[in-house]
């Protein structure tokens, strides 16, 4: 049995970097998927290829796929599968099968096409005993997780993972549904995406449940790196100048930078427990994404709420104007 840890890469360099340290001892195998396009359609570097060196240590158990297809719409999307290999006809067909977002919508498309992709380079390397894993490259399962992942042969396992966002020590709480895995028997033909979606109901009766399951480290990364995240991901509802222009005072500020109500963050000391201390060591190497105390100011809170606020009402305007032009 060969364990396989898969992913999407878009440049993430630190988060892959703290990913392949943690789990070197664990996996047999890398998949990194690189696509020549974001999710929000623009062409894009093959970001790992050019920086490639920097990973060199772990260069033989790295597949690394690259993805250079770029598409305007679906149509463009289903032809172009349709007309490739028998994986890339049974990833058709699974997309047909969405039903939970706009195929008008080239964001949604692309970020479900790409996940799905996944399939491309797995077929090549695995076979139906092995042990896949598939997240988001900042979902990194624990040592925990794999002892039950390799252990359990009919259901997925889920793994429940504490919530970090913009800083490895800034911590959100929560329980996020992220990496899970399976033996390749039982995921090959089924949709990924629909498997990330039914996880976050975390529902034992289909899924094993690890929790604490590893860390999510959400936008982990500098704030020019969370704007290009912002900018290129699936949710562009976010893609606009005061979602942007607020990041670093949020952030600085202790506020959700998407405008979220009821939510905070603590900043975790180097003795929690809420880290393993082999994770802890590695954070260490990266002071650059560690969260300083955050600041307090009555005047700069104000400054947010009014920001927030209008960003609500630009939203409802934006909405009410779509759902007029109906």
């Amino acid at each position: 049995m060969k364990i396989i840890d898969s992913f999407l890469f878009f440049q993430e360099y630190d988060l892959l970097e703290i990913r392949l340290k943690y789990l070197d001892s664990l996996v047999d195998f890398f998949v990194i998927f690189e696509a020549s396009q974001t999710f929000s359609g623009v062409e894009k570097s093959f970001n790992f290829e050019i920086n490639q060196d920097r990973f060199k240590d772990y260069k033989d158990k790295i597949l690394y796929f690259k993805f250079d297809h770029n598409f305007k719409n679906y149509s463009e999307v289903i032809k172009f599968l349709n007309s490739e290999s028998e994986v890339c006809r049974d990833i058709s067909k699974i997309l047909d099968d969405h039903d939970f977002y706009p195929k008008t919508n080239i964001n949604w498309v692309l970020d479900s096409l790409h996940r799905e992709c996944l399939y491309i380079p797995l077929d090549l390397i695995a076979s139906a005993d092995d042990l896949v894993l598939f997240s988001d490259i900042d979902e990194i399962p624990s040592k925990e997780f794999f002892k039950v992942a390799t252990e359990e042969k009919i259901k997925p396992v889920l793994a429940a993972q504490r919530e970090f966002f913009g800083s490895l020590n800034r911590y959100k709480g929560g329980d996020w549904s992220g990496t899970i895995s399976a033996r390749w028997s039982y995921l090959r033909g089924k949709s990924l995406n629909v498997l990330r979606r039914n996880a976050l109901k975390q529902d034992s009766e289909i899924y094993r449940i690890v929790n604490p399951g590893g860390y999510h480290f959400t936008s982990c990364s500098s704030i020019e790196g969370i704007k290009d995240k912002i900018k290129a991901y699936g949710h562009q509802e976010f893609n606009n100048f005061i979602t942007l222009s607020f990041i670093a005072l949020n952030m600085s500020y202790g506020k959700d930078i998407f405008w979220r109500n009821g939510i905070s963050y603590d900043i975790l000391k180097d003795d929690t427990e809420l880290i393993d201390k082999e994770m802890g060591n590695i954070i260490k190497d990266y002071p650059h994404l560690i969260c300083l105390p955050m600041k307090k100011s009555v005047w700069i809170d104000l400054v947010l709420k009014l920001a927030k606020f209008t960003f609500r009402l630009v939203r409802k305007v934006k909405f009410m104007m779509g759902m007029k032009n109906c």
